[in-house]
């Protein structure tokens, strides 16, 4: 009862210096928890705020410091999910971004004209087969942006010395030109890369913030 009433002179003294200067401060031995007396008063302030313009002022002048309304915690922002490895289904054309085992993101892919079975020698159309490594990165390209897998590996090298063939190489992840602007096809109907992998210009964007170089892409048949 005694914290109702403080509470009421208070607020009357806020009326009568509406309108007038700069009351003069002082400190209250304890800042009433409005929010206990008054479960709504945090709901009342904007009416309060539009009444008494000088709402925020007076509050301060009464108190010695901004009244402080709490706020509800806000929940933790997600944090971007980062591959630990890219998966490539060359067969049902999907690109999969997996962490920890749990497959987070996929995109629909465009592969090499010639898409089946590994790459075996430069201008063959193929894509490679494998498990190899995204260790490099560039944007100056006319796909948007590019990273590169690290074919041809020593095994390749050695296969195609073996058949006395050059191994090819300049294999990409890597959007569309970027005069088709932030356009992802929802499949793709042809493929039509020298051997790289191809998504639309908004997933490159996302596969390339979510995978750091260093990153293991496991293409499968």
């Amino acid at each position: 009862m005694c914290r109702r009433l403080s509470f009421a002179s208070a607020f009357l003294l806020l009326l009568l210096g509406a309108g007038c200067e700069s009351m003069p401060s002082f400190t209250a031995p304890q800042l009433p928890d409005f929010s206990q007396i008054f479960p709504d008063f945090a709901s009342m302030l904007p009416d309060f705020r539009r009444m008494f313009p000088g709402f925020d002022r007076m509050m301060a002048d009464l108190f010695g410091r901004p009244l402080d309304v709490p706020t509800p915690p806000q929940p933790p922002s997600a944090q971007p999910l980062v591959a630990d490895r890219v998966i490539v289904l060359k067969g049902q054309r999907l690109l999969e971004l997996a962490n920890n085992g749990t497959v987070f993101q996929t995109f629909p892919i465009a592969l090499g004209s010639d898409p089946v079975g590994p790459k075996q020698r430069q201008g063959d159309g193929r894509t490679p087969e494998g498990v190899y490594r995204i260790d490099w990165r560039t944007e100056a390209t006319k796909y948007t942006r590019e990273l590169h897998i690290s074919y041809p590996e020593q095994r390749d090298r050695e296969r195609a010395r073996t058949n006395q063939v050059d191994p090819g190489g300049a294999i990409f992840i890597h959007g569309l030109p970027r005069d088709y602007g932030p356009f992802d096809p929802p499949k793709w109907y042809k493929d039509w890369t020298e051997g790289c992998i191809s998504v639309g210009n908004l997933a490159i964007v996302k596969i390339w913030d979510a995978v750091p170089d260093g990153t293991p892409i496991d293409i499968r048949p």
